[in-house]
């Protein structure tokens, strides 16, 4: 973490800021997904978060502090100390594991996909594509029915279905805090998987059966039934078929050279 010098009753006091995704606290994400970054707001982004961090911290404001900054000050400060925010989404801490929705406590995602299973992201894919070209919170709720569990039970379209309508009633930024989480650590998957999810451009074509084809390629005596793979983490199953394809790609060179 930064930190923010302050002057308060004659002693400098440390303020830490984040520098990353995975530092902010859970209100602060959802501040975030309330409030967009922007010049015009940078004095209220950099207040709420310079009084968020002294409260964590056991520091008392002097009262009228934010009235001896002007807007260039802050928006320097802004930038500096939370210039994360401006780059690359980069969440994998799952800000709900647990969620209240009407008289249901719903089991949320653990972080990091730990727990997300294939079958999960087979569902999950397809609405977050319709989201991201229609901004139709409709297909944001159906993506978030497919984070969560009731009764811990395994996610399928069916318990989906009776989850959606729970979202509805879910604030919009709790929302949008587990869509970061989802494209946050889906902009991994390239990186941890590089020659079996080479994710796409902005450019192309969306492919919306693409994960259930490599679902289908994978079914078999090693992994199991389709439905069995749909049920394996996601994580465990693109690890399998990373080092399957490694070896094919090895196999293939080594047959080239004969």
């Amino acid at each position: 973490m930064i930190s923010i010098s302050l002057l308060i009753g004659g002693v400098e006091k440390q303020i830490p800021f984040p520098e990353e995704w995975n530092e902010l606290t859970t209100p602060e994400l959802r501040y975030c997904m309330r409030s967009i970054i922007d010049p015009y707001s940078k004095v209220k982004n950099f207040t709420y978060f310079m009084q968020s961090r002294a409260k964590a911290n056991g520091i008392k404001l002097p009262e009228g502090w934010q009235s001896r900054l002007n807007i260039d000050q802050a928006s320097v400060l802004c930038i500096d100390a939370l210039a994360f925010l401006f780059d690359t989404n980069t969440l994998t801490k799952s800000p709900f594991k647990s969620l209240r929705a009407g008289n249901f406590l719903l089991s949320g995602p653990a972080d990091d996909f730990d727990d997300f299973t294939c079958g999960q992201f087979e569902l999950a894919m397809p609405s977050l594509h319709r989201f991201k070209e229609t901004e139709n919170a409709k297909y944001l709720f159906e993506m978030c029915s497919y984070f969560f569990k009731k009764n811990n039970q395994p996610v399928t379209e069916q318990s989906s279905a009776e989850i959606m309508p729970l979202m509805a009633k879910i604030p919009t930024d709790i929302l949008l805090c587990m869509y970061s989480w989802f494209t946050g650590n889906l902009s991994r998957l390239p990186l941890m998987f590089p020659n079996i999810y080479a994710g796409s451009a902005e450019s192309d074509e969306v492919d919306y059966t693409a994960f259930t084809k490599l679902i289908h390629a994978g079914a078999g005596d090693r992994n199991g039934t389709r439905q069995q793979i749909r049920l394996l983490p996601i994580k465990e199953y693109l690890f399998d078929m990373e080092l399957l394809e490694i070896a094919a790609q090895k196999q293939k060179e080594a047959n080239a050279k004969d």
